[in-house]
């Protein structure tokens, strides 16, 4: 029998929570504790949660946990973490829903691949950009692998960044120490780059267990949260920069490079434009000063700066990041021969 532990962080979404409790309610899979993090909502979020898990008969075992103050989601799935006794964990956001044999569908992975590490799920969007970035269908995934060059070479570049709809062995995550950054609003990215390091098993289903709602009030989406929204972004560069891997550093870089350019990309207010774009430049001028950088990755800075980008370079950086690609699986492939020697 595997027992799963499903987190759900709460923070003033009262009108989603029930919709969320609900679908965990609804489960065709009996082994189930589900933990809901309550951080400090200022709403009706605890009210709705403690009349629905006060009349509920079922098989899901139900722990309400009140942080003191509001601390965020990071946070909130630390806590979760915490608290779990079960063999896997299962992030889900209170304003997103699962369908009724997702638990289920994910478990018969693990069944079928003992004691694998992760097992990625599929994610439904209504927004067409949202579900191109989350869905994994079209990616020709393997069902499983344990195949370390596979894993370096592509956890970080193709793995969807969000902690949701992960199936996740608790021991891998305790053993390894695997938390999430507090106080970031782009933690996600973070706790993958600090998974990718010790993951050694994955294991994949393309069937749809997992409703992505986009929540307009959410703190991503939000114009009031814009300014932390960049800041903490050029944290996560400036992070991920300082704790480079020497031994897989070109995937690493790559994986880098990727985030400055969703940086460059991301919607910000005009007014803030400015702001995001030299806080970027500081950091890109860090990097080309990188001597051990290779000549490629500073193209690929220098077309990032170029205030001419989306008109000009966006074919160039395209190809770029092709070559760059197929240079990594190569040094990765040195790397893990190295060190099987």
């Amino acid at each position: 029998m595997i027992k799963v532990t499903i987190i759900i962080p709460v923070y003033n979404v009262e009108n989603y929570i029930d919709r969320c409790l609900n679908s965990v309610i609804q489960q065709d899979y009996p082994f189930i504790d589900c933990i809901l993090v309550n951080d400090f909502s200022t709403d009706k979020s605890l009210d709705i949660l403690n009349l629905i898990i006060g009349n509920y008969k079922g098989d899901v075992n139900f722990t309400i946990l009140n942080h003191p103050s509001n601390k965020g989601a990071a946070a909130s799935r630390n806590l979760g973490i915490q608290h779990s006794e079960t063999d896997y964990i299962y992030f889900l956001d209170s304003d997103d829903e699962i369908y009724p044999d997702t638990i289920s569908n994910l478990v018969n992975r693990v069944e079928k691949f003992p004691d694998v590490d992760i097992v990625q799920g599929e994610m439904y969007c209504e927004n067409k950009t949202l579900n191109k970035i989350l869905s994994i269908k079209n990616k020709n995934f393997p069902n499983y692998t344990n195949d370390l060059e596979w894993l370096r070479n592509y956890f970080l570049l193709d793995i969807p960044v969000s902690p949701c709809n992960k199936l996740i062995n608790l021991k891998f995550l305790k053993e390894n120490k695997i938390y999430f950054e507090e106080g970031v609003v782009h933690e996600d990215i973070l706790w993958r780059f600090n998974l990718a390091r010790f993951v050694n098993s994955i294991a994949f289903t393309t069937r749809v267990g997992y409703k992505y709602n986009f929540n307009s009030d959410s703190v991503m989406a939000s114009p009031e949260n814009d300014i932390k929204r960049i800041d903490s972004q050029i944290y996560v560069i400036a992070y991920i920069s300082s704790h480079l891997s020497s031994k897989f550093s070109y995937v690493e870089n790559l994986s880098l490079l990727k985030q400055f350019h969703y940086a460059k990309l991301m919607d910000v207010l005009v007014e803030n434009n400015k702001y995001r774009n030299s806080l970027l430049k500081e950091q890109i001028e860090i990097k080309l000063k990188d001597a051990e950088l290779s000549t490629l990755f500073k193209i690929s800075y220098l077309i990032l700066s170029s205030d001419n980008f989306f008109k000009s370079f966006s074919w160039l950086w395209d190809k770029n990041m092709g070559v760059l690609f197929r240079i990594a699986k190569y040094k990765t492939r040195l790397a893990l021969h190295k060190t099987n020697e």
